[in-house]
């Protein structure tokens, strides 16, 4: 009898050992904590930028007449370049560093995190959701790094996907992550972008004019950085308003829910989420309703494996 429960006692600790691990429910206090270091991460990568603007600007325009008149014996055009470039160039300057650590870093994780807490919120209305799995998939979503510092936009570098990513289920979810990828991109991607080329083009046509002399090559390099940035906005809004196929199961994909996945069908709520190795992806704006398994068999494009 000794045996059988020594034997009865080691199965059952070997099924615990290897059974899957589920996420404790985050404790009172953790989302707004994690937000917190959040802004102070946002901060670290933008608010650098902020500060040499706002000294780099005023100090380029008390410059600009000394750099006009250093300038003044290659011509009118040179010493009126050299003019505007003292103050254009830290002005892009500032701008890049400000717009595209905001654009490349910034956005892109909370515009993931937006789309998981909407889609665990439709989960909820209809009944397969649970604040439990709500709270468990935002702290994940806030949890996950800034992406790296990337080349200056345009074009935008799309990020590698989040270690969690939504996971869209039928049309009226997939409605909603093309909807809030449309947001995105009007209230963020193209305005923050147009700004960043304002500054390009100014000082495109400033470096050259100051350089060249000519007046036609500065309007020329104006009008080439204009369009580049044009030319970015346009895909932008295209591929945000691509409508995301709606999600299979991945091989290798995992829900981030506290809940076991056997309990889900028992109310225990279905995550709006799934747990990703790090792959590439092709659209910097709709990268929050996209979800590529690396493990996967097959490729699953502006999607994610199933959330249960």
């Amino acid at each position: 009898m000794r045996v059988r429960l020594s034997l009865s006692l080691a199965a059952g600790l070997a099924l615990c050992a290897t059974g899957p691990a589920f996420a404790a429910a985050p404790p009172p206090g953790a989302l707004l904590g994690e937000f917190a270091q959040n802004q102070l991460e946002n901060c670290a990568a933008i608010c650098p930028y902020a500060l040499q603007g706002a000294v780099g600007v005023p100090a380029g325009v008390l410059a600009a007449p000394g750099a006009a008149l250093a300038a003044a014996p290659g011509g009118p055009f040179r010493a009126f370049g050299a003019g505007a470039a003292a103050v254009t160039g830290p002005a892009d300057a500032a701008m890049t560093g400000i717009i595209g650590n905001d654009l490349n870093q910034v956005v892109p994780r909370f515009q993931n995190g937006v789309v998981i807490g909407l889609l665990d919120l439709m989960r909820i209305g209809g009944g397969t959701g649970s604040v439990g799995a709500l709270r468990t998939d935002l702290l994940a979503a806030l949890q996950q790094p800034l992406p790296p510092v990337a080349p200056t936009p345009p074009p935008l570098t799309t990020p590698a996907p989040f270690g969690i990513t939504p996971a869209p289920q039928g049309p009226a979810e997939t409605a909603v992550v093309q909807g809030t990828n449309a947001f995105f991109a009007a209230a963020f991607y193209v305005p923050e972008l147009s700004l960043l080329g304002a500054t390009q083009t100014a000082n495109a046509a400033a470096t050259t004019l100051a350089q060249s002399g000519d007046p036609v090559a500065a309007a020329q390099a104006g009008l080439d950085a204009a369009g580049a940035v044009a030319a970015e906005n346009t895909r932008i809004l295209e591929r945000a308003l691509t409508t995301p196929s709606t999600s299979g199961t991945g091989a290798g994909a995992r829900s981030t829910s506290s809940e076991p996945a056997d309990a889900a069908g028992a109310g225990a709520g279905q995550s709006a989420t799934v747990t990703v190795g790090a792959t590439g992806s092709d659209d910097p704006v709709g990268t929050s309703s996209t979800s590529t398994n690396s493990t996967a068999a097959t490729d699953s494009t502006d999607s994610a494996g199933d959330g249960d």
